[in-house]
């Protein structure tokens, strides 16, 4: 009805403008979409009101879902609404917008494991008709897990969703991180590797969602094993130590702030689960938390969630 009643006001007064309109399916309160299912199991309009006009589009906003799992997989029951929720709308239209998301708005120096879901979610928003994406990142924070690495992707995958995401991760890392390339490789593939491994192990139960503190019913410290961490920051070390030998002092200190940002994001773990691994009362917690605000003051990352 605002639809039309908006056209008719244009075609009057600015009959040369051409205008999209755009309504939110955003959380409990709109994602559902008005529908009802027919004898034939089918999805319908719950009467002839609810059908969009033909200018109207709606933006899906997936913010109760798992990342971890791409939205179309079975094995997550998780997405399952949200599934229901894009079949339903397709039975009242097929013009599609997407506010999507990329961060645990909870814990941002933390991994968001979203990288097995990128592309099939990605391949999915076209295949309905998608044409226009949102995607929202860590707002309010200048460092996340490998962001410089995600945002290269996101930008890459969101023009062509047909592009391979490992060439695109080897290539980055080739000429991002240079010398370090191969440990911090190492790096993202022992996380990726392990998180898989810890999810089959749980039956799929390991749900990478906005607001996780970090994992519901499980503690950081049993997602986060110490020897993973410590695996993770040896190679981080490794990667920074190829920089040494690179005679221009600011060269060398761009190349190690570049590794600096995801040490920095695995000590959050480390430091978030302190008493978990370590002596709380040692002096080396008093340490780690001095060079971490250091640290924190270099990379300017002063929030770690949201608000």
């Amino acid at each position: 009805q605002i639809v039309s009643a908006v056209e008719e006001w244009r075609e009057e007064n600015c009959p040369e403008r051409e205008l999209k309109y755009v309504t939110f399916a955003y959380s409990s309160g709109s994602i559902h979409p008005p529908v009802r299912t027919n004898a034939q199991g089918e999805y319908e309009a719950i009467d002839s009101s609810v059908i969009p006009h033909e200018k109207l589009y709606i933006r899906l906003t997936p913010i109760m879902y798992c990342y971890s799992h791409a939205f179309e997989d079975e094995n997550c029951q998780i997405n399952a609404a949200f599934r229901a929720d894009i079949r339903g709308w397709q039975a009242l239209t097929d013009h599609f917008m997407v506010y999507d998301y990329a961060a645990n708005y909870n814990h941002y120096f933390m991994f968001f494991n979203d990288y097995d879901s990128l592309v099939p979610n990605l391949r999915m928003y076209k295949e309905i008709g998608v044409v226009n994406i949102l995607r929202q990142n860590a707002t309010g924070s200048s460092v996340r897990m490998f962001g410089d690495l995600y945002n290269y992707l996101v930008g890459k995958l969101m023009w062509n969703t047909e592009l391979d995401m490992q060439e695109l991760i080897d290539d980055f890392m080739e000429h991002y991180y240079k010398s370090g390339a191969q440990y911090m490789k190492e790096c993202l593939s022992l996380i990726r590797t392990y998180l898989k491994e810890y999810d089959v192990q749980n039956n799929y139960g390991l749900h990478f969602q906005l607001y996780d503190s970090y994992q519901p019913a499980l503690s950081t410290a049993t997602v986060w094993p110490k020897r993973i961490l410590e695996q993770a920051l040896e190679l981080v070390e490794k990667a920074s130590a190829t920089y040494d030998s690179i005679e221009n002092a600011n060269e060398r200190e761009i190349m190690k702030n570049r590794v600096l940002k995801e040490s920095f994001c695995l000590r959050y773990l480390v430091i978030k689960n302190y008493s978990s691994y370590y002596n709380i009362n040692s002096s080396a917690y008093e340490e780690e938390i001095a060079q971490f605000r250091a640290d924190m003051e270099t990379l300017q990352a002063y929030s770690y969630a949201e608000g």
